[in-house]
């Protein structure tokens, strides 16, 4: 049994293990072409940049592997939101580890939310 992470948009689901794993554990975000995971609609949604965020995944031998984000120098910036707390935010040199339930913003666009789902 283990678990799998996903990332949930206001429109779609994206299953984040299967993604690393066709992407050699690197996922970027943004609202440009090339991206792993479109956000946003490129005319609409002008407060995400088009190479906005990278999602990697951190193997573990003896757990489950981990997700961390980083903001990639965007405009508007990328913000964590962890329970109660209030938003941080993510920059280029301190990537956060992501766990069940963080509510994500990139720029404007949001909430995303980091889920984790136990396989059975």
């Amino acid at each position: 049994m283990g678990k799998r992470s996903f990332l949930v948009t206001p429109n779609r689901e994206y299953d984040l293990d299967s993604l690393a794993d066709k992407n050699a554990d690197k996922i970027s975000l943004g609202r440009g072409n090339g991206n792993v995971i479109e956000l946003g609609d490129r005319e609409k949604d002008r407060s995400v940049s088009r190479s906005h965020a990278l999602i990697t995944r951190s193997r573990s031998v003896t757990g489950p592997d981990n997700f961390y984000i980083r903001d990639t120098h965007s405009t508007n910036g990328t913000r964590l939101r962890r329970g109660e707390n209030g938003y941080v935010r993510i920059s280029p040199d301190d990537p956060k580890y992501l766990i069940d339930r963080d509510e994500l913003w990139f720029g404007f666009l949001g909430p995303v939310f980091y889920r984790q789902i136990i396989d059975r």
